[in-house]
């Protein structure tokens, strides 16, 4: 196993790239981007600390599925995948591990699904939101709500929810206004709010 340091910006893996190893994600946050046929971003989602990724086709894929942008500095450990293939299969308790975080992520997947599938685009980004702060929102020394550690673009953010960017900026600055949410310097602050299921 080896360590790496991340810069904010750098990207660790590229789609594409061959699968030479898998990362345990120390200290940080990534976005993770894949891009379709046509250039056009066709799903972007974010890791915390304590992941292991990727965990896509772990059997199967040959080269990563999508890129993995650093949002802040980070700390990773990397093992090469013939390693990594080697510890799930030799240790049960490693190998429960790993399965523990894949039911989490689709579990979180599906309720994302749910909440955003029948929703109107406010409602969609209403709900994109919610999930955001019910997964890395940290309230760490603060008495009036949750901040969210890592920087997301209008772009980003309009890409997460599926909604055009316009739409996305707008639902946004209403937001603000309402005092529901707080969007400064990239990061969002969420006081305490519960947005409607």
């Amino acid at each position: 196993m080896q360590f790496k340091q991340v810069q904010k910006g750098q990207h660790l893996i590229d789609q594409y790239d061959v699968r030479n190893y898998t990362f345990f994600l120390k200290k940080g946050f990534f976005k993770t981007e894949s891009v379709n046929s046509d250039c056009g971003s066709s799903f972007m989602s974010f890791l915390c600390p304590e992941m292991v990724f990727p965990l896509r086709g772990m059997d199967t894929d040959r080269s990563y599925y999508y890129t993995a942008t650093a949002l802040t500095d980070a700390e990773v450990v990397y093992i090469p995948r013939s390693l990594f293939d080697k510890l799930r299969y030799s240790n049960h308790q490693f190998s429960l591990k790993i399965t523990k975080q894949m039911d989490d992520v689709i579990a979180e997947t599906e309720t994302f699904l749910q909440r955003t599938s029948n929703s109107s685009a406010k409602g969609k980004i209403e709900q994109a939101l919610r999930s955001i702060n019910e997964q890395f929102g940290a309230d760490d020394n603060l008495k009036d709500g949750r901040q969210i550690p890592f920087p997301i673009t209008i772009k980003e953010l309009s890409y997460f929810c599926g909604v055009n960017r316009k739409t996305t900026s707008l639902v946004i600055r209403e937001l603000v206004r309402a005092e529901k949410i707080s969007y400064t310097d990239k990061y969002l602050f969420f006081p305490d709010f519960t947005f409607e299921t």
